[in-house]
């Protein structure tokens, strides 16, 4: 199976950029300027609004964030917001993480459950914008160009 195609601009900053290797039409997406309003569904997730702020400052001063990122930063925001969600009820739980039944058997509570599969799904849309070191490792960043829209 093959990996990602590179992006032309990596390529070129890299310096492999080979005519027969370049991807014709390129699609170059508007980068938004400003700090845009967090969608509604971030609006409505306790705790996501502030993921969103953060995130945003960041990459709009890394001159990276587009229109079209807007929808994958959205659900990062909301995960990470059920992740935090769910460890803070299982940290403020004196029982910890598991639960006894009628018979005796230890079960983890559910939140234990919901808290990985969120931080699982940011964790795979973390790596489209970065927010990592082994990702910043394989993300060559654009030159600053003036190619940008919304909110002056």
């Amino acid at each position: 199976m093959k990996g990602r195609r590179t992006p032309t601009q990596i390529k070129i900053a890299q310096g492999t950029d080979q005519k027969c290797r370049l991807i014709p039409n390129e699609m170059k997406p508007k980068k938004i300027r400003g700090l845009p309003i967090p969608p509604i569904t971030v609006q409505q997730t306790p705790g996501a609004d502030i993921i969103w702020y953060q995130k945003v400052k960041e990459l709009k001063s890394l001159g990276v964030l587009s229109v079209l990122d807007v929808d994958d930063l959205t659900i990062y925001c909301c995960e990470m917001a059920i992740y935090y969600g769910c460890m803070n009820v299982l940290n403020s739980d004196p029982e910890g993480r598991y639960y006894e039944t009628g018979t005796g058997v230890r079960k983890l509570k559910p939140e234990v459950t919901d808290a990985r599969e969120a931080l699982d799904r940011a964790l795979k849309i973390s790596g489209r914008f970065g927010f990592n070191p082994a990702d910043r490792g394989k993300i060559s960043m654009p030159p600053k160009d003036d190619n940008s829209i919304l909110h002056d």
